[in-house]
């Protein structure tokens, strides 16, 4: 993943398997100063690019109790990319 300013490049591996995407993009977060908001999230050129107001300080994915409606990314046997979280430094 990388950070840069207001926003972020996540580069996802899948060993072994073909990686799914299914659209919209949902399920992220990014922390801008102190508070936990949804980006703007696209593909481009096989990554997700998180955009924000301000500049992002973490990126978390489906973390949260209840996950299932905003789970959007699996391998090629269905299965879902685990919840993470990832800060700036």
């Amino acid at each position: 993943m990388r950070f840069n300013g207001n926003s972020a490049e996540i580069s996802i591996e899948c060993k072994n398997s073909k990686l799914k995407i299914r659209e919209p993009l949902r399920g992220f977060e990014v922390l801008v100063g102190g508070t936990w908001i949804e980006p703007k999230a696209a593909l481009s050129g096989g990554k997700i690019i998180l955009k924000s107001e301000g500049e992002i300080e973490s990126v978390r994915y489906i973390w949260k109790n209840w996950a299932l409606p905003d789970v959007c990314i699996f391998n090629s046997e269905d299965m879902p990319l685990a919840p993470f979280l990832k800060n700036k430094n």
